[in-house]
C-alpha cells in the first residue's frame, strides 16, 4: 500500500495541475469524425508523453487508461485535463520492462450527450 502512496505522489509531484504543453511534434494516431487521438511523435519508456484529445463537440467524463498489451505491466491511469468542452489532454508516462519495444492499449471512455463512448488504440512504446 505504501508503495502505491509512494506512486502516486511522484506522478503527482512530475504532473501537478500544470496544464500540458499542446502541439510539440505531435502525430494523430487514431481520427474519426468524432474525434482525433494525438502523441508525442516519438514515445520511450520513462519519459513523459503527451496524449491529446480532439472531440467534434461537448462531451464529458473524459476519462483514461494504459493497459500493457506485450509484457505484464498492468494498468496506468491517464488523467486528462480539460482545455475546452472538445479538447483534452494528458501527461503520462510508462516503465521499461526487458522487452525493448513494448505495446499498450490507450483506453478511453467518455460521454457525449450522456451517452457513454469509448475508444482502445494500440501504441507502442520503446525503452
Amino acid at each position: 500500500m505504501k508503495l502505491i502512496f509512494v506512486g502516486a505522489m511522484l506522478l503527482f509531484g512530475l504532473f501537478g495541475c500544470e496544464q500540458p504543453k499542446l502541439n510539440q511534434m505531435m502525430v494523430n494516431i487514431y481520427h474519426s469524425p468524432a474525434l482525433d487521438v494525438v502523441i508525442d511523435t516519438e514515445l520511450i519508456a520513462e519519459q513523459i508523453f503527451t496524449i491529446e484529445l480532439g472531440f467534434d463537440g461537448h462531451v464529458s467524463d473524459v476519462k483514461g487508461m494504459l493497459v500493457s498489451e506485450t509484457m505484464n505491466m498492468g494498468v496506468i491511469p491517464v488523467a486528462f485535463n480539460s482545455i475546452d468542452s472538445h479538447n483534452y489532454a494528458a501527461n503520462t508516462l510508462v516503465g521499461a520492462c526487458s522487452l525493448k519495444t513494448m505495446v499498450w492499449r490507450l483506453h478511453i471512455t467518455w460521454k457525449n450527450n450522456g451517452t457513454p463512448q469509448m475508444l482502445d488504440v494500440p501504441i507502442t512504446v520503446t525503452r
